[in-house]
């Protein structure tokens, strides 16, 4: 009877793990992965103290999937001139292909946003402020 009941305890246990892995695996952002193997192109400002990678979304999961085939098929990651990462956009913005006809708009000494291309148009970030 004592064997009976902790193996009752031990299930439920197990499938509230699966269902936890599971629900984080539905929703699982495809931009914690980058690397060379992902990257489309980058950009340069003209004093080489920053520089934007744009990367390829991967459709690892669900959601990802579902956002990979509405169009949302890449992100940005900002480089500092030691090519530490600063910054990445959010997983949340949409920024399709087509938005890269766009230009970006890096720091300078009198402003210190980064201005980037998205789908609804111009979103920025000021570098300063991420100290």
């Amino acid at each position: 009877m004592k064997t009976q009941c902790e193996c009752f305890l031990k299930k439920p246990l197990l499938v509230f793990f699966l269902l936890a892995i599971f629900i984080i695996w539905m929703l699982f952002p495809s931009t914690f992965f980058f690397g060379n193997w992902n990257k489309e192109f980058e950009v340069k400002d003209e004093n080489g103290q920053y520089t934007a990678v744009v990367y390829k979304k991967l459709p690892i999961s669900p959601y990802a999937m579902f956002k990979f085939v509405m169009g949302d098929k890449y992100f940005i990651v900002l480089y500092d001139s030691k090519n530490r990462d600063i910054w990445k956009s959010s997983p949340f913005t949409s920024i399709s292909y087509e938005a890269f006809f766009a230009s970006f708009g890096f720091p300078t000494p009198n402003t210190d946003a980064f201005i980037y291309p998205t789908d609804d148009g111009y979103e920025s970030i000021h570098i300063n402020k991420l100290d």
